[in-house]
């Protein structure tokens, strides 16, 4: 029984040299700007790291992920609440999107609209278009290879009935104008929202089974129209919106299928240039091939120093995930766009585009908040409320993440302990405020202090104290109390 003792206590000491729970520090792979100096740096997953960088002058805290090009992790766009509209609330926070996928790492994506919480620019994500590119914005690709791109993207769709009379759509869960042809797949939310002016058709996926995917023709069945709007959605299906001149177009090929011109049974297609898997709205363009890109601009988000969220990636294929914090003086001021520029050609990148900033800002990991978003949670006359910035007088409780309306992410595997087998578990700290947002509605994220991951040593001498004691209590000896 001793020599069984001894050979547990060997393999647990053996198991314990490499073990990557707590997150050793490595060498940082990615280019450090001048002036700046590298305060942390974790590897979290082959080929992904994460790392916080700090200036004195003037103040600035940036929080990055770098990305390897062979990394087995993947990028993943991530809509809030799984719906473009719908019920409120129709934002969520970034760490929500993170913890309810269950990514490593998160940044937040897209600006979004204060009026509806939609988001500006197209989203694609795993090959399915759950929102139409704008025209006027700029988009952040990932292709089913890897390889990253940032610029405007185009994009078609139709339907084709059996009498090939096509009819070319105007969009994908956005709203309908005048003559356009609106197609609301179950991403929109529970019905299209749309006015009474026009008239809707409801059609069914025959196949491919699921959802409708870019580049794939699917075989779809129209079931119904109805003049108005508002129309449900079929959860294995789709509506097509039209109005004015596309209305017209809807009701000649319901028409057409009642009286057995047409087959209730069409094609319909959705593609995108270029092809995609993953895509995030942003604007505007930092870098291209390694030089600042955008035209000098008076507006304050060119100008003013604010919290930024940026993407880019470098020569070698790496992706970078960055974030500034600001509007905190003697800790984090901002930046301004000329700026972000800088640092990001300073980080290595060869190209890079602008995401939502601002109080939006935020990095996450493993479903926490690292970073120290910019607005405030303050105590103000005997009320606790949620502030871009404080007051004289205002007792500042602490960092507020803001609920932004799409996040992007990186998942997959992630680094383990042979000993333990397990990952890195954060605590964060939150505190209610009534503030919507997260799949609760009622809890917003407040971050007071940095996470840091289990004491993989502790756990390591609890291990061993109870392996001896199993063995001490089969010598029928007393237990040996765990040394400390």
């Amino acid at each position: 029984m001793r020599k069984l003792a001894l050979l547990l206590l060997c393999l647990l000491a053996i198991g314990a040299a490499p073990a990557r729970a707590d997150t050793p520090q490595i060498e940082p792979t990615f280019d450090v700007p001048d002036g700046y100096r590298v305060v942390k740096s974790h590897e979290l997953a082959p080929g992904l790291l994460q790392a916080t960088l700090t200036r004195a002058n003037p103040a600035e805290v940036v929080t990055l992920a770098v990305r390897t090009a062979d990394s087995p992790t993947q990028l993943r766009v991530v809509l809030s609440n799984n719906a473009i509209a719908g019920p409120s609330p129709t934002l969520e926070r970034t760490s929500s999107m993170c913890a309810r996928i269950d990514c490593i790492v998160a940044v937040n994506g897209d600006f979004f609209a204060d009026a509806t919480g939609q988001p500006v620019g197209a989203v694609i994500t795993d090959g399915q278009l759950l929102r139409s590119p704008n025209v006027k914005h700029h988009q952040l690709s990932e292709d089913a290879t890897g390889v990253l791109s940032a610029g405007p993207m185009t994009w078609r769709g139709a339907i084709v009935p059996s009498d090939l009379q096509q009819l070319a759509l105007t969009g994908v869960n956005v709203a309908r104008n005048a003559n356009d042809l609106i197609l609301y797949t179950p991403a929109e939310g529970p019905a299209t929202g749309t006015n009474p002016y026009g008239v809707e058709m409801t059609l069914q996926v025959v196949r491919p089974a699921g959802t409708i995917r870019l580049s794939k023709t699917a075989l779809v069945r129209i079931t119904g129209l109805v003049h108005g709007g508002n129309t449900p959605i079929p959860t294995d299906g789709a509506v097509l919106s039209g109005h004015g001149t596309m209305q017209r177009a809807l009701e000649d090929l319901w028409a057409r299928v009642q009286t057995g011109t047409a087959d209730a049974q069409a094609l319909l297609r959705l593609d995108t240039d270029p092809p995609v898997t993953q895509s995030v709205g942003g604007s505007p363009i930092l870098v291209r091939d390694g030089h600042r890109w955008f035209p000098e601009e008076q507006r304050d988000l060119y100008r003013l120093r604010a919290p930024r969220t940026m993407a880019g990636w470098a020569s070698d294929g790496s992706m970078l995930l960055v974030t500034v914090d600001g509007r905190q003086a003697g800790r984090s001021v901002g930046m301004t766009m000329d700026e972000a520029a800088d640092l990001m050609i300073g980080l290595g990148a060869t190209d890079a585009i602008n995401l939502d900033g601002g109080g939006s800002t935020a990095f996450v990991r493993d479903g926490v908040v690292v970073n120290h978003p910019s607005d405030r949670a303050v105590r103000r006359d005997g009320e606790t409320v949620v502030v871009k910035t404080p007051r004289p007088g205002d007792k500042v409780i602490g960092s507020i993440e803001r609920p932004v309306a799409v996040a992007l992410a990186i998942v997959g595997p992630r680094l383990e302990s042979p000993l333990l087998g397990g990952r890195q578990v954060n605590a964060g700290l939150v505190v209610p405020l009534g503030a919507p947002g997260s799949p609760a509605g009622s809890t917003a994220a407040l971050r007071l202090a940095h996470p840091e991951g289990p004491n993989t040593s502790a756990t390591l001498m609890v291990l061993l104290a109870l392996t001896a004691g199993v063995v001490n209590a089969r010598r029928r000896r007393p237990a040996v109390s765990p040394a400390r």
